[in-house]
């Protein structure tokens, strides 16, 4: 018992880095309907593209995501829309970091889809990722175009009239195109320029011309009014050219001239199958997509008439504001479709926001609206920012998740929510089925506070779980459990600004005992606190002065007993205080540390841990970029044991508005020495000791599905899995090791040798 004692005592003591950061899947229900892929995260201004990521034949979705600069990718399971897709997180696949826009293009022609895009926000210009198969992993390597020392990024540059060159310029508030212009064979590339922004310019690739290598690109600038069209410099109003120069603006001489227009999306594609390119224009003031007919060749593209309301057929293209464009095959059936989104995620429309209009084949008939919602309805989206997190809300040992959610914009302040989804699985099966669309009826509180978050803990030590509510202007609701310990809740009124508490920007709270004094405290994040300059993405923690029942905090969080900076954590980009961190805490103990995950305004997640022992000390910092998660912008963490594998699970939220559900490395406590079973009671493991295989007898009816964690004598997990009818330890050394067993009504550890 010595010995076992010291085992476990080792298994408790170490951090288990046994387990990446895999997608967690399980059922999620919503309206009747069990969603194909639920957790992509939800779509912001998504943008798509074509590539066969499975090497099957078949063209997949890829799909990045403005809000928040996230990529996503679709496997193609069959011919259909929505549901014949499967989201894919394998690790199949290594994207680059891409910002502000991204296009997958095979340029070299070796049946690996490349990506053209922008590489930071600093940057209007073009960047190329080369992909490549490594080992059966796609990944991507940058392909500089061209580069020097004084240069700051690894871009695309073009050759310029009179020698010399300069940057392929693509603002990165934008879309381009990359196409086939010319019909030769090489990609080029169309954008609109910089100094007006009202043309576009044509960057002929000389690939092909020049005789050049496949695996090469080399550009000119072949056309500085592409089209001969130009965009008023006001507003998303196009003129045509009469005489086949370049056209010009009409305005009044005696009025002030116009401004610099910026704000374009280019789609280039083949309407009437003519061989040549024609054009579908996004305008940041525009609400509608504008179609250019092509009336020249691919050597002298004109543009000779416009229909400003595409498709005029059908239903047009009508959605709050700056639209974007883009050609793919949605549904398989060799016609390429047209999925209209919108290119700006700030206060537009983030629900029902990728329009699929059916190619027909029919020159007078050709795009059909058939949904609003494609890819979108098949996943957990409520609009713009998401805050999760679990408890049990009708105490039948199964964490239910609760989602908080900024809301739909439309033309007035966004509805904001709280969801509610009822775990109605197993405790090693999760299943999540939306049973509440406005919990405790918090969309009354729309016209007061934005973008709430959500903490549950015990407040008022009555043994039942309360609510606090951030939000957006920095002060806290608290929502009193009057229901009794082991009842399903029953909350009151919530109660506004309690306790005078104000961060002034983005209150993000948590509720432990982190000073374990035997009454719940407040850990809070905040993204600046009113009239103090230095304070900007700390946590701040409150403890709880009160007495047990009446719960009291400080609300002047510079002053004792409150920490400003709570173990000096910060989610901040250095100095900055444009992403000035908004931390979002998630709070657990662990073998006796406090650990803190903590969400962030940029997207990344930052992991401290601490003893408790000196609050006022700095805690270490464990991890920088905790799992090396981009979900979007504003993560919100929250983490539980949702299928009792020993491990904590974790899903997020995002400025997106849907959850992302991840797998994770952290152990939750385990039993203790004197939990463990050594005589042969409801399960036995035989034969003990083994070479290679072991065998389980079941006395417990009740116990359908077991996982098995097993661990060596320095507390590393060396095998994890599903139970069947034996765990195969052949591959381990001899020695001996604990088994950790756990189902949905167990929850035992056996040791075994292996000789």
């Amino acid at each position: 018992m010595r010995i076992l004692s010291i085992l476990i005592f080792c298994v408790l003591s170490l951090y288990i880095n046994g387990q990446d950061f895999s997608s967690f899947d399980c059922p999620v229900r919503i309206d009747g309907n069990t969603l194909k892929y639920p957790f992509t995260g939800g779509f912001a201004s998504p943008q798509l593209s074509e590539a066969d990521f499975d090497g099957d034949g078949d063209m997949d979705l890829f799909v990045f995501d403005r809000g928040g600069f996230v990529t996503m990718r679709f496997l193609r399971e069959r011919p259909g829309f929505s549901d014949a897709y499967v989201l894919d997180r394998s690790d199949k696949v290594e994207f680059p970091v891409i910002y502000n826009w991204a296009l997958m293009r095979d340029f070299n022609h070796d049946g690996i889809a490349d990506i053209f895009s922008n590489p930071t926000q600093g940057c209007s210009c073009v960047q190329l990722h080369e992909g490549y198969m490594d080992n059966g992993v796609l990944r991507y390597k940058l392909r500089p175009m061209k580069f020097e020392e004084d240069k700051p990024f690894d871009i695309i540059y073009t050759e310029i009239p009179g020698g010399g060159d300069t940057n392929i310029y693509v603002p990165f508030t934008d879309i381009p195109d990359v196409v086939d212009i010319d019909n030769d064979g090489d990609l080029d590339i169309i954008s609109f320029e910089g100094s007006s922004g009202s043309f576009v310019y044509y960057y002929k690739n000389e690939q092909v011309e020049r005789g050049l290598p496949q695996d090469t690109m080399l550009f000119t600038i072949e056309d500085f009014c592409f089209g001969k069209f130009k965009e008023s410099g006001v507003n998303s109003s196009i003129f045509l050219s009469d005489d086949g120069s370049c056209a010009s603006e009409f305005h009044d001489p005696d009025q002030i001239a116009p401004k610099h227009h910026a704000g374009s999306t280019i789609m280039a594609f083949d309407y009437d199958e003519d061989n040549d390119q024609d054009l579908l224009i996004g305008d940041l003031t525009n609400n509608n997509l504008v179609f250019l007919h092509n009336g020249g060749t691919p050597e002298d593209n004109l543009m000779t008439s416009q229909d400003p309301t595409f498709p005029s057929n059908n239903i047009i293209a009508d959605m709050p504001v700056f639209l974007s464009s883009f050609w793919v095959d949605a549904d398989a059936d060799g016609l390429k479709d047209v999925v209209v989104s919108v290119n700006n995620f700030s206060s537009v429309q983030n629900v029902n926001n990728t329009w699929l209009y059916k190619n027909s084949g029919n020159p007078d008939n050709q795009f059909n609206l058939v949904q609003k919602d494609f890819l979108s309805e098949q996943t957990i989206d409520f609009g713009s920012f998401s805050y999760p997190a679990f408890a049990d809300y009708n105490q039948d040992g199964l964490m239910d998740l609760f989602v908080a959610s900024g809301g739909v914009y439309s033309t007035g302040r966004p509805e904001i929510r709280i969801y509610l989804f009822e775990n109605k699985g197993s405790a090693t099966t999760p299943e999540f089925e939306l049973v509440d669309e406005d919990y405790i009826g918090f969309s009354a509180y729309s016209s007061t506070s934005r973008n709430p978050s959500l903490a549950f803990g015990d407040l008022d030590q009555d043994g039942d779980e309360d609510l606090l509510i951030g939000e957006e202007e920095g002060h806290l609701y608290y929502v009193e459990n009057r229901a009794g310990e082991g009842e399903t809740f029953s909350f009151g009124t919530p109660r506004y600004q309690y306790m005078d508490i104000n961060v002034s920007q983005k209150s993000r709270p948590f509720i432990a005992d982190l000073n374990q004094d035997g009454l719940n405290d407040i850990i809070l994040g905040q993204k600046k606190t009113a009239g103090r300059d230095t304070l900007f993405g700390n946590v701040h923690f409150l403890p709880n002065i009160g007495t047990e029942g009446n719960p009291f905090f400080s609300a002047d969080i510079t002053q004792s007993p409150n920490i400003a900076v709570l173990g000096g954590m910060t989610t901040r980009a250095g100095l900055s205080t444009a992403l000035a961190g908004s931390p979002a805490p998630f709070v657990y103990k662990y073998n006796g540390l406090w650990n803190f995950i903590l969400g962030s305004e940029s997207g990344f997640l930052k992991h401290y841990a601490s003893d408790g022992e000196d609050l006022e000390a700095i805690f270490d910092e464990v991890d920088s970029d905790f799992g090396e998660v981009r979900e979007g912008l504003q993560s919100a963490p929250a983490l539980h044991d949702i299928d009792n594998d020993g491990y904590l699970e974790m899903v997020i939220g995002n400025l997106r508005g849907g959850l992302s559900f991840f797998n994770t490395d952290l152990l939750v406590d385990m039993v203790s020495a004197d939990e463990v079973v050594i005589a042969p009671e409801e399960i036995r493991l035989f034969p003990n000791p083994s070479q290679s295989q072991i065998y389980l007898s079941r006395n417990r009816q009740s116990t359908n599905s077991l996982h098995y964690q097993i661990f060596d004598y320095n507390g590393r997990m060396v095998l994890r899995g599903k139970v069947t009818d034996n765990i195969d330890i052949s591959g381990l050394e001899s020695g001996v090791y604990m088994v950790r067993l756990t189902g949905d009504d167990l929850n035992m550890t056996r040791v075994i040798s292996k000789i």
